[in-house]
């Protein structure tokens, strides 16, 4: 499970700029690396999964060959880091996927004990940048990072969490690290991945809406930093080639259409609540009148039916065929005004929005949690690791006895030295591949 995640989202209940990104594009292929060489920046770090690569997976996206070229070239490779929650990190314990993502990009992976956005990882970050700036012709100015990553929940989380650490370490300076958040996605993912992604979308566009700045609070609202103009103007010109218009995914569990609506509601009273509760506290403030509140949960009441009238016939022949004398017509008589109906309120503020507040933030990380335990029982499941769960259930065997000590002892060992030996052979791998290489470059070279 992903604890700093869980701490990230319990933060921007406090301070949601948070999971806000300096800046939003539809794909890496629309960023000039030029341009936002020359804005400052000379750090760039990337996430993999669904960001580079599709997930769990080690090749780069073929769209993004050209652009990746083009920022290898323009930052070179040192400058160049990736960190990813899957390879590199405690998922990854022996390397091997970290050493295979390294030799596909060509560009350093960071080994992580504690995932994003976790501070210790961030450290790390802040660490290699500086040891990377040392050496560097630009040593006397403060280091300028880039991250790039596909999750406000983590990457966003990252951004401001080395943005922090690099205040700390140059108060005098501001945007010493620019989160980009790109919409571009490679890959099917796991459900929980989705279900968080949807959660995550829909907090973002509430929060760009009521104008949460980048690592802005509730009360400090309004326009980022003059510095965001440069990587507005690091995108690629209007005139650029448009990209091919993604297919349409196939709507596979409509069962989740009510509860994405239900999602929504709830998110958009929450937030409708807080500016109730703003426009309050001014009024008591100030002594000026608050506007009307206009409930978005509640329905328009239908117009009142129209007055009931008995409809009989009062001809004469109707009335000798069946011998009945005529009954006058009911006078219709206006209805008295109903009251409107009292709404219960607590504060100024209906009941049902403080409930709506309060689903809220049992609902977000409890979501965040099942999203996470699910995905790692996908993953379990997918490589085999159940307790022999839908099996057909026979009697237990008697208990074997207790193995003797040097038996464990002896296992242990046999699993290192099978882990070794497993990195010895991948090693051994790719210097035959390199070898291999070379042998067909000189084969290929005239005599």
């Amino acid at each position: 499970m992903n604890t700093p995640g869980l701490v990230a989202v319990a933060q921007a209940f406090v301070r949601p700029g948070v999971l806000v990104p300096h800046l939003q594009v539809a794909s890496l292929r629309l960023i000039d690396w030029r341009q936002v060489r020359a804005s400052g920046v000379r750090y760039i770090v990337y996430d993999k999964d669904n960001c580079l690569t599709r997930p769990h997976h080690d090749a780069l996206a073929p769209a993004l060959e050209a652009t990746w070229d083009e920022c290898k070239a323009v930052f070179g490779e040192e400058n160049l880091l990736i960190v990813s929650n899957s390879a590199g990190s405690s998922q990854d314990p022996t390397g091997l996927a970290a050493e295979q993502v390294s030799s596909k990009l060509g560009v350093p992976i960071l080994c992580h004990a504690v995932k994003k956005p976790g501070r210790a990882c961030a450290q790390q970050v802040v660490d290699y940048v500086a040891s990377q700036h040392l050496r560097s012709p630009d040593a006397a100015h403060p280091p300028r990072l880039l991250v790039v990553g596909d999750r406000i929940t983590t990457d966003m989380a990252f951004s401001y969490r080395i943005a922090s650490l690099l205040g700390r370490a140059y108060p005098h300076e501001r945007d010493l690290c620019i989160g980009v958040l790109t919409h571009e996605l490679w890959g099917r993912e796991q459900l929980g991945t989705r279900v968080m992604r949807m959660l995550e979308n829909t907090v973002l566009r509430q929060l760009v809406r009521v104008g949460i700045p980048p690592g802005g609070t509730w009360t400090a609202r309004g326009a980022p930093s003059p510095v965001c103009s440069a990587w507005v103007r690091a995108v690629a010109p209007a005139d650029a080639a448009p990209l091919p218009a993604p297919r349409k995914a196939r709507t596979h569990m409509r069962w989740l259409a009510p509860l994405v609506d239900a999602w929504r509601t709830i998110v958009r009273e929450t937030f409708g609540s807080v500016r109730r509760v703003r426009e309050l506290t001014w009024s008591v403030c100030t002594n000026a009148p608050t506007r009307s509140w206009r409930s978005t949960w509640r329905k328009p009441q239908r117009p009142p039916p129209a007055p009931w009238s008995r409809s009989m016939s009062t001809s004469a022949r109707a009335r000798g065929a069946l011998h009945e004398k005529p009954v006058p017509r009911r006078v219709p008589t206006a209805d008295a005004p109903r009251a409107p109906r009292a709404v219960p309120t607590w504060l100024g503020i209906p009941r049902i929005r403080w409930l709506m507040a309060l689903a809220t933030l049992v609902l977000l990380p409890l979501g965040f949690m099942g999203g996470m335990k699910l995905s790692e029982l996908v993953e379990r499941w997918r490589i085999g690791d159940l307790s022999h769960e839908g099996e057909a259930r026979v009697d237990a065997p008697p208990p074997a006895p207790a193995p003797e000590p040097d038996v464990e002892e002896t296992q242990v060992q046999l699993r290192k030295k099978i882990s070794s030996l497993e990195l010895e052979h991948f090693h051994l791998r790719r210097e035959r591949s390199v070898l291999d290489d070379k042998l067909a470059r000189l084969a290929a070279r005239p005599a």
